[in-house]
C-alpha cells in the first residue's frame, strides 16, 4: 500500500491513500482512455466502499480492499447512479459480502434500477434519511443532490472530516494522457466529458451551486483524475461551462469571452487545439496542429493566425489530422463544442462532422 501521497507521480499498482483513511483502489485499464475509480473510506469500526465498479475488474478491486480492511468490515456501498461502470459488479459483491450486514446507500430513484442486478442488499435511501449517514464513530457523510448529472437520482458525497467530495461522474473526464492527479490541462478533458454526459447547463450549474459553502481539500471523481490543488478553479470551470442539450440545440448560443481572439474560425480552431490538449495531451495536440497547412503557432503552441476565408478547410484538415492519429474518439470529443460555436458565429460545419452530431439538419 502507498501512504498519503503528495506528488503526482505515484505507484498505482497498489492502493493509494489520498487522504487519512481514504484510499483509491481503482485499476488502471491501459487499453481504454476511460478510467473508473473505486474509493474506500476506513473509519475504524466501519468501512465504506464508493462505486465498486464493473465486472471487468471486480476481483482486483476486492483484492485491494482486503489489503486495507477485511471484507467483513464493509458496512456501506455508496452508488451515485446505476450505470454498469459504477455497479455492474453488484452480483459479485452479493457473493463476496453475502454474510455481511451491509447497506446500499443510494437515491430512491436509483434503487429502482439497482435491484435489476439481482442483489438483495437492503437499501439506505438518502432522500428519505435526511440526506446524511452517521457512521459508528459519529462521522457524518452528507449527500448533495445533483439530479440529471447524469441520472435523476445522482448525488455527491461530502465528508466534512477529511474535506473530501466523492463526486461520482461529476468532475470526471476521459483522456488519453491520464494521471491519478489532475494537471493544468485537465479542465479541457473535464469539459469535454461534461459536454456529452450532463443533461444541460442548468443541471450542471445547479450541482455546482451546492458546493459554494463547502470547505474542500480534494474532489474524488469516478472517472478522470483526482483534484487536490486549486479545487475552486475546477468548480468555477464547470460553473461557467455549457453542456448537454444546450450545445446541441439551445436557443442561447455561447457568446462567451473569446480571450481577445477575433470571432470566427480562428477562435474555433484555437479552441479545438486547446480542447485536444486535455484529450490527447499538449505535446501531441500542438505537434499535429503545426503540421496542418494554414495554421501558424508561436513557440508556446498558441495560435497566431489563419486565413479566415480558408477557415472551414483548415478546421477540416485539423480535425482529420487528429482523427488519423488518434481515431474518431479525438474528434468525437469536440463535436458538441464545435456545434455550439459554429451556430454562434453563423458558420458552416466542417465536412468531417457531417452526420456525427444529429440526424437533423443544423
Amino acid at each position: 500500500m502507498v501512504a498519503i501521497e503528495e506528488y503526482r507521480e505515484v505507484n498505482i499498482s497498489q492502493p493509494v491513500e489520498v487522504a487519512r483513511g481514504i484510499w483509491w483502489i481503482g485499476v488502471e485499464d491501459k487499453d481504454s482512455p476511460l478510467k473508473c475509480h473505486t474509493y474506500l473510506l476506513d473509519d475504524g469500526e466501519d468501512a465504506v466502499l464508493f462505486e465498486p465498479g464493473s465486472l471487468l475488474h471486480h476481483q482486483s478491486i476486492f483484492q485491494r480492499v482486503m489489503q486495507i480492511v477485511p471484507l467483513k468490515k464493509i458496512r456501506y456501498i455508496v452508488l451515485t447512479h446505476q450505470d454498469l461502470d459504477v455497479c455492474g459488479s453488484l452480483p459479485a459483491c452479493e457473493m463476496a459480502f453475502k454474510s455481511i450486514p451491509l447497506h446500499i446507500v443510494t437515491h430512491s430513484r436509483t434503487a429502482v434500477f439497482i435491484k435489476q442486478y439481482g442483489m438483495s442488499f437492503p437499501i439506505y435511501p438518502i432522500d428519505r434519511m435526511y440526506w446524511n449517514l452517521k457512521l459508528s464513530s459519529g462521522r457524518i457523510l452528507r449527500f448533495i443532490f445533483a439530479p440529471w448529472c447524469h441520472s435523476p437520482g445522482t448525488f455527491m458525497t461530502y465528508d466534512e472530516k477529511s474535506r473530501s467530495l466523492f463526486s461520482g461522474d461529476i468532475f470526471g473526464a476521459i483522456t488519453n494522457k491520464w494521471s491519478l492527479y489532475a494537471d493544468h490541462f485537465y479542465v479541457e478533458a473535464m469539459r469535454s466529458f461534461h459536454d456529452d454526459y450532463m443533461a444541460s447547463t442548468r443541471h450542471l450549474q445547479y450541482a455546482m451551486s451546492k458546493l459554494s459553502t463547502l470547505s474542500l481539500d480534494r474532489i474524488l471523481p469516478q472517472h478522470g483524475s483526482i483534484i487536490k490543488q486549486d479545487v475552486l478553479h475546477y468548480i468555477h470551470a464547470l460553473s461557467s461551462s455549457r453542456c448537454g442539450i444546450d450545445l446541441l440545440c439551445g436557443d442561447d448560443p455561447a457568446m462567451s469571452n473569446h480571450n481577445g481572439l477575433p470571432i470566427g474560425y480562428r477562435y474555433i480552431i484555437a479552441r479545438v487545439i486547446e480542447r485536444e490538449t486535455g484529450i490527447i495531451g499538449k505535446e501531441d495536440a500542438i505537434a499535429i496542429a503545426k503540421e496542418v497547412q494554414g495554421i501558424h503557432l508561436n513557440s508556446e503552441g498558441n495560435l497566431i493566425a489563419i486565413r479566415e476565408r480558408d477557415g472551414k478547410d483548415i478546421l477540416n484538415r485539423l480535425l482529420s489530422a487528429y482523427e488519423k492519429r488518434f481515431g474518431s474518439w479525438a474528434v468525437f470529443n469536440c463535436r458538441l463544442m464545435l456545434h455550439d460555436l459554429i451556430r454562434e458565429f453563423g458558420l458552416n460545419m466542417p465536412d468531417i462532422l457531417d452526420g456525427r452530431i444529429t440526424n437533423e439538419e443544423i
